[in-house]
């Protein structure tokens, strides 16, 4: 079921302790795909390379974010419904609120 805010939360890994509030500082590593499955961005240098979007000036690895304060609200929300250490995948509405 989706959140009130039509973000779908799937939990991979569930993670343990403690899930970060906004403005906590943290470090993800991603994949964005859209709904047909075409992977547009990743932090994954490999996965830029299999995928033919490899940038030789983007900086592969974990992003470094403060929750609250990241460019898609769906993804601060996804971001605190996880605990260190967990995988989940997130399905964002295509258009958020106010975009």
């Amino acid at each position: 079921q989706p959140t009130a805010s039509g973000l779908y939360y799937i939990p991979i890994i569930e993670g343990t302790g403690i899930s970060p509030g906004e403005g906590t500082y943290i470090e993800i590593q991603y994949v964005g795909e859209l709904i047909d499955g075409t992977i547009f961005t990743t932090s994954y240098e490999t996965t830029a390379e299999a995928q033919g979007i490899y940038d030789e000036e983007f900086l592969y690895g974990p992003a470094k974010l403060q929750v609250g304060y990241i460019g898609l609200q769906g993804l601060n929300e996804g971001i605190q419904l996880m605990k260190i250490g967990g995988k989940a995948k997130l399905i964002l509405p295509s258009r958020e609120e106010g975009a």
